[in-house]
C-alpha cells in the first residue's frame, strides 16, 4: 500500500506506484520539449520554470536532454486531463495527450516540490480524473 504522507497529492491519481529514492535536481536543471516549437510546451515549460524558481529555488532553463522532459504523445493515457508522470532518481517524464493533462501533471509535480523542496520522491503514476466535476458551491 502507498504512503499518502509520502506522496501529498490531491486528487490523488488513479494510480501510483511508489519507489525507492528521490530525483534531487542539481544546478543547471533543464526542461527539454519534444517539440521545442509548440506554444503550448513552450507555456507549460515557462509555467514549471516559475514554479521551481518559486519553491525549490532552482532556476532551471529549456532546452535539449533535460533533467525534466514534457511531451505531448498519442501513447499517453486516454482522456482529457489525464497524464503519465515518471520520476526517477535520473529523470522527471512527464506526457499527456493534450496540453490540459502536462497542466494537471505539472500541478501534481508543484506538490510534489511544495512539500519536499528540492528532492521528490521517486514514484510512476497514471492520472485521469474520476469526476468530471472539480469543485461545487453548497449553500
Amino acid at each position: 500500500m502507498v504512503d499518502p504522507a509520502r506522496y501529498p497529492v490531491i486528487p490523488w491519481p488513479r494510480s501510483l506506484e511508489a519507489r525507492d529514492g528521490a530525483f534531487a535536481p542539481a544546478a543547471g536543471l533543464t526542461i527539454s520539449l519534444a517539440d521545442a516549437g509548440n506554444a503550448d510546451l513552450q507555456r507549460l515549460a515557462a509555467l514549471l520554470r516559475g514554479y521551481l524558481k518559486e519553491l525549490a529555488g532552482l532556476d532551471a532553463t529549456v532546452g535539449a536532454r533535460g533533467g525534466i522532459a514534457l511531451a505531448l504523445r498519442d501513447d499517453a493515457p486516454p482522456g482529457a486531463e489525464s497524464y503519465r508522470l515518471d520520476i526517477t532518481t535520473e529523470r522527471i517524464e512527464l506526457s499527456a495527450r493534450d496540453a490540459r493533462g502536462l497542466f494537471y501533471g505539472i500541478q501534481t509535480l508543484r506538490q510534489l516540490v511544495a512539500v519536499s523542496g528540492v528532492m521528490t520522491s521517486t514514484l510512476g503514476t497514471r492520472a485521469t480524473p474520476v469526476i468530471g466535476v472539480k469543485s461545487r458551491t453548497v449553500s
